[in-house]
């Protein structure tokens, strides 16, 4: 079992279209939440999240948003456990 933590950064595009960035792997969930905190300082929104899975067998539970800033778009919001 091992624990991925994500942080997930959007741009602000045309039309107020919100275009995701690469994302980015945190080291822990402090890490995680630092470096959606610091990263929310140039991006349009933030979204940080936690997923515990067997990379072996592919099987993953449910995504658990662990920070967020700005408008983070709500089919994101709905990884919250």
């Amino acid at each position: 079992m091992a624990t991925y933590f994500v942080v997930q950064t959007f741009q602000q595009g045309n039309k107020g279209m919100l275009i995701p960035d690469q994302a980015r792997q945190a080291r822990d969930l402090n890490h995680c939440r630092t470096l959606a905190e610091r990263m929310a300082k140039t991006s349009a929104s933030v979204v940080a999240f936690s997923r515990d899975g067997d990379p072996g067998t592919g099987d993953w539970d449910d995504a658990v948003v662990v920070a967020k800033y700005g408008d983070v778009p709500a089919e994101l919001l709905e990884l919250d456990g």
